[in-house]
């Protein structure tokens, strides 16, 4: 027989004004949990995660967008879907906590058990409702735990997009470099 137990601590508070494109306000979710089991030798997991958004106004219709991600875990017993899977323009809708999205790379093209991941994107408000957005991430995911920027991989992108009844409808141009630029096209709320 196996047995299993874990505890983890979840804190979240969000006050962005807009959930698709803030500008003003903050989202803070971090969580943490330990897990012991009699599977393996010395079983058991540990899995932390931050992921931080600030947005303030700048101008009348301009925005800067500031964010961080950082993840880590690790154990004898650490289940797949708790390592981290990094990449593509959506953070996915099941597995948002350990698949948060980075421009520039596929959807969940780099693994590991640690991630970071720093962003940075100015908003403009063109007209009433729709915006333009353009921004940069910097980080990745490696197997332990460590800033090695020389690993770090740099990604850009630029949305157009609106809020419509069904959710945030954006046509966005990404990459890591402007030859390798690809395409995502999202129309509604993920969930």
């Amino acid at each position: 027989a196996v047995s299993l137990a874990s505890a983890g601590l979840l804190i979240f508070r969000q006050t962005l004004d807009d959930p698709d494109f803030p500008t003003r306000g903050s989202r803070i979710y971090v969580r943490t949990e330990v897990g012991l089991s009699t599977q393996s030798t010395g079983g058991g997991m540990h899995h932390e995660v931050a992921d931080v958004e600030v947005a303030f106004p700048l101008h009348e219709r301009v925005s800067l967008r500031l964010g961080g991600y950082l993840g880590n875990a690790g154990g004898s017993d650490l289940p797949l879907h708790r390592r981290f899977h990094v990449g593509g323009v959506v953070t996915s809708a099941v597995f948002a906590p350990t698949h948060p999205r980075f421009l520039g790379l596929g959807p969940q093209e780099r693994s590991g058990a640690a991630a970071q991941i720093a962003r940075g994107a100015l908003q403009l408000e063109y007209r009433q409702g729709r915006y333009l957005v353009v921004g940069v991430d910097a980080g990745g995911a490696s197997e332990s735990w460590g800033f090695d920027r020389d690993a770090y991989t740099v990604g850009w992108g630029a949305s157009l997009g609106f809020a419509s009844i069904v959710g945030p409808v954006t046509l966005t141009v990404h990459g890591r470099s402007v030859g390798d630029a690809g395409r995502s096209f999202r129309g509604g709320r993920t969930f």
